[in-house]
């Protein structure tokens, strides 16, 4: 999860407990690109807040379609601000980082939208996170 506000990390930790869920909170985009760097195959959701300071969430979904990191990764947008402020933006949100290479491999990606989530909604997205052996099973 990348999110600059304590509170939503509070709440989708309340949502999401530690029981069933492993949950690795990133304060910035910076945090955000540089553990999916290091980690591209080590989550199955990112939670992303699209607005916070120097390096926004459009920042790492815009970084992640240009490198590559993380394409096939689903991101699950939560934001208090969920309009994009130009094209560019919009793109990235209706097509997603993996779209370049989706397109590439499958033909065009129909986009997805959620404009309501609730707490049963996100526990419902994040299932319980893959074990190291089951993503090697999966890769196979």
């Amino acid at each position: 999860m990348a999110d600059d506000d304590p509170t939503v990390a509070a709440y989708v930790r309340k949502v999401l407990p530690e029981a069933r869920f492993q949950l690795e909170i990133a304060s910035n985009g910076e945090e955000c690109l540089h553990v999916l760097r290091t980690q591209p195959r080590g989550f199955d959701l990112l939670l992303l807040d699209l607005m916070m300071p120097e390096v926004s969430g459009y920042d790492v979904l815009r970084e992640m379609t240009l490198t590559g990191t993380a394409a096939e990764l689903p991101v699950l947008v939560l934001t208090n601000f969920p309009e994009a402020r130009n094209g560019e933006e919009q793109r990235l949100l209706e097509h997603g980082p993996g779209a370049r290479r989706r397109a590439e491999d499958r033909g065009p990606r129909q986009s997805r939208s959620c404009s309501r989530t609730s707490s049963t909604g996100i526990s419902r997205v994040a299932r319980r996170r893959r074990t190291p052996a089951e993503r090697r099973q999966e890769a196979a």
